[in-house]
């Protein structure tokens, strides 16, 4: 065995373990900012709550092990790739300690989190080379999905909600079930001759549980981890990941229409529930959405591969 060219080859080992433990001191060790707390603390400890605290977010929890899991389907191919590391993981260091400093004078968690992830691509530029990070380049962006962005629900939620409750109404009218749109509910049209009001037969209000925000994220997530795992092409995982938008409100949209159905047959203690104690029905529904979302998925990662694999039969 060369042992000389064994060194050569991991000799980088030492001084990138040794970065990567001072990294997850400063973020884990030194108090940061007060984010959504009282007293200052770690971005870690703060990361570590929110994803604890909000649902839409606990998927957070689960980015580094299967980020790990990538890097080990890869495994093989990144074996090919020698390992030269560039200066141009300084720049991009500096740019991260000059971001994680702007954080930290300001009380802002989520320059913490950029900060990290530039750190991340630094080290892996510096230590590792810009071909190699070139090669890892999906899964480094896979990372943003552990930060609980939790700012972003203002700008999301009200607005899918107002989405959901209008497509859900125009369907429940062309299926032939009168329906009206008030905000975010939608309510059963009346009937006078029936002496039938507004509301009575049934009335599901899209509240942010059923905006399908919840699901949005995790959906998104799912979808670069399938696309990146399955797929070569960087066009491939970008239509995935793309793809899992609409997945997301359809699967969703599908799950209103199943609770105003459930609300119509069964009545609304049976199909929702109260806001302190979920029906059974309306806990399940909520799966409903990653069951369609999903197949939808699977489907469009079958026409992906067929559609790559056209060129080859060709040939």
């Amino acid at each position: 065995m060369n042992w000389r060219r064994l060194s050569t080859r991991y000799d980088w080992l030492i001084p990138a373990a040794t970065s990567a433990v001072a990294l997850a001191v400063l973020f884990a060790g030194v108090p940061y900012s007060l984010g959504y707390g009282l007293r200052p603390s770690s971005l870690f400890r703060q990361t570590w709550s929110m994803w604890m605290a909000y649902p839409e977010w606990g998927h957070g929890l689960l980015v580094i092990p299967l980020a790990a899991f990538l890097v080990y389907l890869k495994r093989n191919d990144l074996k090919q790739i020698p390992i030269r590391g560039s200066w141009w993981g300084l720049p991009v260091l500096i740019l991260a300690i000059a971001l994680f400093w702007a954080g930290f004078i300001t009380d802002l968690q989520y320059a913490g989190y950029a900060a990290l992830q530039l750190f991340t691509a630094g080290l892996v530029i510096w230590f590792l080379g810009t071909r190699f990070f070139g090669a890892v380049f999906f899964i480094w962006l896979f990372l943003s999905f552990a930060w609980p962005l939790v700012f972003l629900d203002q700008y999301v939620a009200f607005p899918l909600r107002l989405l959901m409750s209008s497509a859900s109404a125009h369907a429940l009218n062309l299926l032939g079930i009168a329906t009206i749109r008030a905000g975010t509910a939608i309510l059963s049209g009346p009937d006078p001759a029936a002496g039938v009001v507004t509301g009575q037969r049934f009335s599901v209000d899209v509240a942010d549980p059923c905006s399908g925000l919840h699901s949005l994220f995790a959906l998104t997530m799912v979808s670069a981890l399938y696309g990146i795992a399955v797929f070569r092409r960087w066009w491939q995982v970008l239509v995935l990941v793309l793809a899992a938008f609409p997945l997301a409100i359809f699967g969703n949209f599908c799950r209103i229409i199943l609770l105003t159905f459930g609300t119509i047959s069964f009545g609304s203690r049976f199909a929702l529930g109260s806001e302190e104690h979920p029906a059974w029905f309306h806990s399940a529904a909520g799966f409903f959405v990653y069951g369609v979302a999903l197949a939808g998925l699977q489907l469009l990662g079958i026409a992906l591969s067929r559609l790559s694999a056209k060129p080859s039969a060709a040939d």
